[in-house]
Formats: structure tokens, sequence, C-alpha cells
């Protein structure tokens, strides 16, 4: 009997449930701010060589600042931790499809009745007081929005127009659903189970995607659906867009040898072209500078040897050896420059690395 009673609850529940967009100010991170407000925060307390690494080394263009944002009320929830289709088991949100049927995502949504958001930032903190949980109904007494919809439109530089642009993430909470000019590009969710989350809820594991196909000119439009488990969720992380040429190294993995200089190069390549390439293919090897901190040493170049690049993701391995390195340690933090060019003198790839 008491299990009749518990699906005929659970079957009330779902037919009951229903989502709904959260229209009250107060329960987001900006409030009523504007766009040129925000954007003018950021351009004021966050400087760009304070947390851009690759700064006049890399093309890449930052997409902070204020989007268009409108956040979900599901009023069903994952009652007894039933399993929500997500890894492991969900806190209680569960995920909807209401902003897919409603078309957030489409060039010619009307998203003029949206608040803005900044960007990054969690959205149940409010703005400029993180860790201040924002007040406003639903907060006060419910904590059932789980899911946010952003939308940003943006402009690439006319000298990105030849090579690639890769759409980058360093991390949002928990999984995301991204959409350009209206066609879907991908999704991705954290790996890490979430009933094994930290408190904070946020883990900060990058991805990206090959956006190039779907640019249009000018103007592009950006939409993001972020599903979070818990009440905290969002885009949390840095948002950029890296132009790299047709064929470039995704990641190069160093090992330096400090007893006789040795340095290993395990190099990933991405070949876009659809045929094999061969390149002649050098290393050079520099002081590391940046905003707070420079190393002048001189330029070292190494020519390399290694096979045919094949389309698509492949490896190989490199060996170069530095002749009396300067090894790194916290009284000297030596740091050197590795920039991976092609025969053209074009930059396939860069990385940082100290010799411990």
């Amino acid at each position: 009997m008491n299990r009749i009673y518990l699906l005929l609850f659970l079957s009330a529940s779902l037919v009951s449930a229903e989502v709904r967009e959260i229209s009250d100010p107060a329960s987001y991170s900006a409030g009523t701010m504007g766009k040129e407000e925000i954007n003018r925060w950021f351009q004021k307390n966050i400087q760009e060589e304070n947390y851009n690494l690759w700064i006049g080394k890399k093309d890449r263009m930052y997409l902070h600042g204020a989007w268009k944002f409108r956040l979900l009320e599901n009023t069903e929830k994952n009652f007894g931790k039933i399993h929500s289709g997500n890894r492991g088991l969900s806190s209680e949100g569960i995920e909807t499809t209401y902003g897919e049927k409603a078309g957030f995502y489409k060039e010619n949504f009307d998203d003029s009745a949206w608040f803005f958001q900044p960007v990054p930032y969690a959205w149940i903190d409010r703005f400029l007081n993180p860790g201040n949980v924002k007040g406003g109904e639903p907060y006060a007494e419910q904590f059932r929005i789980h899911e946010g919809w952003y939308r940003r439109v943006f402009s690439l530089p006319d000298s990105w127009k030849n090579g690639r642009v890769l759409l980058h993430f360093r991390g949002i909470a928990y999984k995301a659903d991204v959409y350009l000019n209206g066609k879907r590009i991908g999704s991705y969710e954290n790996s890490r189970p979430n009933h094994l989350w930290v408190g904070s809820a946020r883990t900060e594991e990058r991805f990206c995607f090959d956006i190039t196909e779907n640019l249009k000119g000018k103007s592009n439009l950006l939409a993001v659906k972020v599903f979070s488990p818990f009440r905290s969720g969002g885009i949390w992380q840095e948002v950029y867009l890296e132009r790299e040429p047709e064929i470039y190294a995704e990641k190069i993995l160093i090992t330096p040898n400090t007893e006789n200089g040795e340095v290993t190069l395990r190099t990933f390549f991405v070949n876009t072209t659809g045929k094999s390439a061969r390149s002649p293919l050098q290393a050079e090897l520099c002081g590391w500078k940046s905003f707070r901190y420079e190393r002048s040493w001189p330029l070292r170049k190494y020519p390399l040897t290694g096979e045919e690049i094949p389309p698509g993701r492949s490896e190989q391995t490199f060996r170069i050896r530095v002749k009396d390195p300067r090894l790194w340690s916290p009284e000297n933090p030596n740091l050197y420059h590795l920039i991976l060019r092609d025969s053209k003198g074009q930059i396939l790839g860069q990385e940082r690395f100290g010799f411990r």
C-alpha cells in the first residue's frame, strides 16, 4: 500500500511539474545593472595582463563582461535521488528542454526582457560581492534554479580571416550546451560525478570547440545553456576565442632533464587541411617574458626532424639539447619560452617551462 501511495505521489509531482522563467531582478547576480555598467567594471578592475598569460604572444580574444541571461525554475526535483540521466546522482536538479523549445539559441530570438549576467561569475553570487548569496524569490524559500541560458554577440578582428577559430571555456558548473548562430556546436559535461563534488559545486575542467565552419561575417551570436544539479552554477571561469593556423600543436608536453640538458617535446598536432603535410619544423627557446616576469636570454634555435603530419589529430615526439640550462628554483624561478614554428615561420604552438 505504501508503495502505491509513493508511486501516486511521484506521478502527481511529475504531472504538476512546470518550468518558468525567473523575472525577479533580485534573483540575478547583477540585478538591473546595464551592459555598459558591467563592462566598465571589468575594464577598470580586471586588466587583461593580470589574467592572460599569453598576452602579446597568442591571438586571443576574451568574452568577459555582460551577457544576456535567463534563469529557469523547474518545480520538479530529484526526489529520493532518482537518477537524472547525468553521471552520478543529482543533488536535486533536473535538466529541462524549455529553452530549446522556446528558441533561446536562435538568432532571431527576442532577449530584450532578459537581464545581464557578468561572465565569468557564478549565478548564485551577488555581483561585486562574491560569496554573498543573493536574495529574491525563489532563492529566499525554494532552491529550484538549476538552469541558465546565456547569449552574447561578438565580432572577430579582420586579421583572423585565415586559419581556425577555437572557442575555449576554462570552467563551467556543471554541463554546457553551446550554440553558434542558431546551430548546436557541442556539449560538455564535467567528468567528476556530481555527488562527489565539493560544497562549492565547481570544477575547473577546460574544454573547447572549433567554431570556424559556423562563423558568419562580422557579427556572431553565441548561446550557452548551463545546467547544474546544485543551486550554484554557471560560466564561472574565463571564456575566450583563439586563432590557430590550419595545422597547429594543440599542446606540447615538455619533460626537461636537468642532468644532461635534454628536453623531450611530446607534441599533439591537429591538421585541419584534410591532407597530410610535411614541413621542416624548428623549436625556439628564449627567456620567458610577461607583465610581471622577465628573463632576457639569447634566442636559441633547434631544427627538428619529424614525420609527416596526417589529417586530424596525431602525436610526435622531438628532442633537443640545451647547453648549460638555467635551472628553476624558488630563489631563481627561471622559466623558458618554447616556440614551435614551421618552415614559413608560422607559430604552430607555444609553451613555457622550467628545468627542475
